[in-house]
């Protein structure tokens, strides 16, 4: 907020859609001040920036959506002024000015920003004004200023995936780019992606390092002084903040694998998160073996105790328990999550990251979510001191505790805490709407679950948007979607009266759709669509949307689950029991 007397208040941007010039500089800048303050505790500007809630592998994987919007967007009414204050604005951007930086360094950087501020004082600026305030910073940059090279990051969605293959005979990378899609992307948004100037930074086995412009689709470089040997690995993307995934061919990917195996120092903790959150995306799109990316876990994960790393790679697990939950993958991912728990001193008997709640947060989401024995009987015992505590409000509280509440409501015999809730909710105040209800609509009942749908219906209005899908999915992914298709489906006049066509969109793709896949649930879909479409009160675009996005999702885990399964098969048998060496 301080940042904004700047970046917003001193120089306004021109319209809306220029929204990230305000945001993702304030937010940007406040990693700044952080990053003097807290050193030497915490090392470089880019760890604060991996746990910031808009953590580069969800970011990443929110923008490689064709739903995802360009950060410069049109306005034409207020909703969609409402609607750009979200991770473009406040995430992207603030990576993309950290790119920047990164790129012309401090001198050139905070004079260009310097000049931007003096320049457009107590007046507007476009993205265009800010760009042509930084001036190159030697005669080896690709353009006089930064404006050419921001165009597709500003007014394209996505970003790129940069694919490196090494022609170990002469010497030389082959390097091509292309835009990184979600694997439930639809065939035209893999089609005529823009071309952008990457700046690709290698080093090797031998310590060589090279800075090399990529400013085409597809490129044979040879960087003076870089050498390439078949048995010893190279990378790129060794400085954290630029904005892109890397693909390697199958032999690079084995000297990387290979190097971290045998030493836990090769590369830094956050190269390590790098390397785990692309080899993961690139797997998920099926262009590496799952085997290849759980060898590399396994390997980056050997002694290492940083936080950020172990933000990244749990983001990463907990994404592929969740997609893969209740196919016949799901036992191996759940033993390899264990395994990795066990061997990297990364369980819930010891103290690791105590300090660091948000990383603690999501390990135990990853844990609840892979059914960790230990974990989960942990959570069954805390909920039972919290039922004795007459289920305290102050308990419920902190993150780390609900969720253990959530996790032993869905893992074990739990309906007379439910009715115990119900019983507190009917005589409390509004706030306990937050705490309570997500954990009452845990139940299995139906009759229960419409009494308490009913009794929140009646008490907030049927427009709060944001309330439903949430509320729905704050104990993680939500089990019991036939409960909610009932209830809709029972009280659908109503509903659809009252309900306006957004909120109807939002919670049918995050309860009643949300992981539809079965043959069953695939038919009651259609079923819906056709005996309520005209219902839908402007949703019916969303749900067509809707319903081609969970047939391509069905199609690619299909495909996975076997390969997921098989991959993860091998690499587990090479582990032995639990405590044994991967």
């Amino acid at each position: 907020e301080i940042a904004h007397q700047w970046f917003g208040d001193l120089v306004t941007m021109e319209w809306w859609s220029n929204l990230w010039l305000k945001e993702g500089f304030a937010t940007y800048m406040s990693y700044q001040a952080l990053n003097k303050l807290v050193k030497p505790k915490v090392d470089g500007l880019h760890q604060l920036m991996s746990v910031h809630v808009f953590s580069k592998s969800l970011l990443m994987e929110q923008e490689a959506l064709p739903t995802g919007r360009t950060i410069n967007t049109t306005i034409k009414a207020n909703s969609d002024i409402y609607a750009t204050f979200d991770v473009m604005a406040y995430g992207k951007t603030c990576y993309l000015i950290g790119m920047i930086h990164d790129t012309l360094g401090d001198e050139a950087f905070f004079k260009g920003t310097g000049n931007y501020l003096r320049q457009f004082s107590n007046s507007t600026a476009t993205s265009e004004d800010l760009w042509k305030s930084y001036k190159a910073p030697d005669s080896e940059f690709p353009t006089e200023t930064m404006n050419d090279i921001m165009q597709p990051w500003i007014y394209d969605w996505g970003f790129p995936l940069v694919i490196v293959r090494v022609d170990y005979s002469s010497g030389t990378l082959l390097v091509n780019q292309t835009r990184f899609v979600a694997y439930q992307a639809p065939p035209e948004c893999f089609a005529n992606p823009p071309v952008w100037t990457l700046e690709l930074h290698l080093l090797n086995a031998a310590g060589d390092v090279a800075r090399h412009w990529l400013r085409a689709s597809d490129e044979e470089i040879q960087p003076p002084g870089f050498r390439v040997s078949k048995s010893d690995w190279m990378i790129v993307r060794t400085k954290g903040l630029q904005h892109y995934r890397v693909n390697y061919d199958e032999k690079t990917w084995e000297n990387i694998i290979g190097a971290l195996a045998r030493s836990s120092t090769t590369f830094s903790s956050l190269q390590k998160g790098d390397l785990v959150d692309d080899v993961w995306a690139v797997a998920m799109r099926e262009l590496l073996s799952v085997e290849k990316a759980a060898q590399l876990t396994m390997a980056a994960a050997r002694n290492e105790t940083d936080f950020a790393f172990w933000w990244l790679l749990v983001r990463n697990l907990d994404t592929i328990t969740r997609v893969f939950y209740g196919t016949e993958a799901q036992e191996e991912i759940e033993r390899f999550v264990s395994t990795v728990v066990e061997h990297y001193k990364l369980s819930t008997r010891t103290p690791f990251a105590q300090q660091h709640k948000r990383v603690l947060l999501a390990r135990n989401y990853l844990l609840s979510n892979a059914n960790h024995e230990e974990f989960i009987n942990n959570a069954t015992a805390r909920l039972e001191a919290w039922a004795a505590n007459n289920y305290s409000a102050s308990e419920a509280r902190n993150p780390l505790t609900y969720l253990e509440f959530c996790t032993s409501l869905r893992a074990s015999e739990h309906e007379r805490h439910v009715d115990e809730m119900m019983k507190i909710f009917n005589a409390s105040n509004s706030y306990h709407l937050q705490l309570l209800s997500p954990l009452i609509l845990q139940t299995e009942n139906y009759e229960k679950f419409k009494a308490h749908m009913d009794l929140v219906t009646a008490e907030i209005p049927v427009q709060s948007i944001m309330w439903y899908p949430t509320v729905f999915r704050r104990c993680g992914p939500f089990r019991h979607n036939n409960l909610v298709r009932d209830y809709l489906i029972e009280n659908w006049k109503n509903v659809s009266r009252d309900w306006n066509g957004e909120l109807i969109a939002r919670i049918l793709e995050t309860t009643v759709f949300y992981d539809v896949r079965s043959e069953q649930e695939l038919k009651q879909m259609h079923d819906f669509k056709e005996e309520y479409f005209d219902d839908l009160n402007g949703a019916q675009n969303e749900f067509l949307l809707l319903e081609q996005r969970v047939a391509r999702d069905n199609d690619w885990r299909s495909r996975m689950t076997q390969k997921m399964r098989s991959g993860l098969q091998k690499v587990l048998e090479s582990c032995g029991p639990p405590g044994g060496a991967c």
